[in-house]
């Protein structure tokens, strides 16, 4: 379990999972919590093991080289874009700890996701959805809805596109 309290931000580096950082940034403010972003490298056992460099489209690079490039470009974006990520970029007075926690792992997202939230026990998990149509999610399935289903601890879904609202600042966590 980790020392200090943390929601735990699920990420694709997509535009959905942007919003979604963007309010777990919020909630962490709110409740002085720090921030873990978590990427699963899709397992290379499942797949070629390289991703395209977005920077040179003749050059292959191993795939957990390129996803330690795009976490830096999804965390430099948000320190640009969101005032409360911002905010977080800063170290705990008390701990001296970064208060926003890069994490990368390979395997497969659901699982893993899972086993990273049974090691750490966040107070939350917060995820972007792709809202993908009912007839797409029953026939390929949701990364969001599998771990809101499976989780041992509260997950938020945010949507894309809809407004962000202001956590409750008085609310009390667990």
């Amino acid at each position: 379990m980790s020392e200090q309290p943390s929601i735990l931000l699920a990420t694709d580096f997509s535009s959905f999972s942007k919003e979604a950082a963007c309010y777990a940034a919020k909630l962490a403010l709110c409740f002085n919590m720090s921030l873990i972003l978590l990427h699963v490298v899709h397992d290379p056992a499942c797949s070629p093991g390289y991703y395209l460099n977005k920077h040179s489209k003749k050059r292959l690079k191993k795939m957990s080289d390129v996803a330690h490039e795009m976490m830096q470009d999804f965390i430099n974006e948000l320190h640009h874009d969101s005032v409360d990520f911002a905010a977080l970029q800063t170290l705990d007075d008390k701990t001296e700890e970064a208060l926003i926690k890069p994490m990368l792992i390979n395997g497969l997202p659901v699982p893993r996701i899972l086993q990273v939230i049974q090691k750490i026990m966040p107070r939350m998990v917060v995820m972007g959805s792709h809202g993908h149509n009912p007839l797409t999610q029953l026939l390929l399935g949701s990364k969001a809805v599998q771990i809101l289903r499976l989780s041992p601890v509260s997950v938020t879904i945010v949507k894309q596109g809809h407004p962000l609202k202001d956590p409750i600042i008085n609310a009390n966590v667990p």
